[in-house]
């Protein structure tokens, strides 16, 4: 079997240094390149050709999240794994929305960075329903009760724009275009008891 092709992108020469190490124990796994900045990425990911592109969000040149869908455009196939320093529940919410595959922690174990990549070089862009983080399982939670987005804000002590984002990556993750199929598709996936 051929290894899943990772490309780093990350300004930290440190935590590059510490996916190389990680990633040269693993048969399974191979780095195909490294980028500090978005112009290099740009530069580099064209010849490479990633699976998995591991992107750190603060990556210097990024415009919000227009280089992500830049590069989905340009190579549908690959996925972007998100990697984040700490949990911004809003920002990672619109990066899963914008077509990230998923994120991790930069705190996250070397074994379970690895499963994740194995987990996701088997799922293909789209067809398989993505797990719910424990906010969204919260939320579809209080869905499932006929609490509004302001009434859900006030319960979880977070904005109702945060609300607003965690609800559209739950549409997307469950392939619904409204609350009521949310919550029916919850109920059917044993995700809420109705």
């Amino acid at each position: 079997m051929q290894p899943i092709g990772i490309f780093i992108a990350d300004s930290h020469v440190l935590f590059q240094i510490g996916l190389q190490k990680i990633f040269e124990r693993e048969k399974d796994v191979c780095i195909l390149g490294i980028a500090a900045n978005v112009r290099e990425l740009n530069h580099r990911i064209n010849t490479a050709r990633p699976d998995i592109l591991l992107l750190d969000l603060d990556l210097p040149g990024m415009k919000n999240f227009d280089t992500m869908k830049q590069l989905l455009r340009k190579y549908p196939k690959m996925k972007i794994l998100v990697v984040a320093i700490k949990e911004e529940d809003s920002l990672l919410a619109q990066a899963i929305q914008e077509g990230a595959f998923g994120y991790v922690l930069k705190s996250i174990e070397p074994s379970q960075l690895i499963n994740m990549i194995e987990e996701m070089s088997h799922k293909s862009n789209g067809s398989d329903p993505k797990k719910l983080t424990k906010r969204e399982a919260e939320i579809l939670d209080l869905m499932s009760q006929g609490k509004t987005n302001k009434s859900i804000a006030q319960t979880l002590y977070i904005s109702e724009k945060t609300v607003k984002n965690h609800v559209s990556s739950i549409f997307k993750k469950l392939e619904v275009a409204d609350r009521t199929q949310a919550v029916i598709q919850a109920a059917k996936r044993g995700l809420v008891v109705l």
